[in-house]
């Protein structure tokens, strides 16, 4: 698939953002390449994260993949710093996983199918 590390690359710098805007004191962020997918996942340490921020992010990153709408709207994640295009990342991943334990620990898990 055309331009597939440059889509990686915005997720990643949209989910980045996204840990910003919810004041994370710290972040990782891992990214698998295999043959057929890509899997990202992110580990947050936040605390108190308000559930309207948790379920609307869950809402917007299990939204399902648009194969059209993504080839024209890649690169738009991850540009800035102070708006959220998660609804777009949501577009661009074909699984995710969400959780938020002890009140601390975010991880999101996303799987892109090749």
């Amino acid at each position: 698939m055309k331009n597939e590390n440059n889509k990686v690359l915005k997720m990643v710098s949209e989910l980045m953002g996204f840990c910003y805007r919810i004041s994370s004191h710290k972040f990782n962020m891992d990214v698998d390449n295999f043959e057929n997918k890509t899997i990202l996942t992110l580990v947050a340490y936040v605390n108190n994260l308000d559930t309207t921020t948790l379920d609307k992010a869950k809402d917007l990153l299990t939204s399902p993949r648009l194969h059209e709408l993504e080839e024209y709207y890649w690169n738009l994640p991850g540009d800035d710093l102070y708006t959220s295009e998660l609804n777009l990342v949501g577009m661009m991943c074909d699984k995710a996983d969400i959780k938020y334990e002890d009140n601390k620990f975010l991880t999101i898990t996303l799987i892109r199918y090749r």
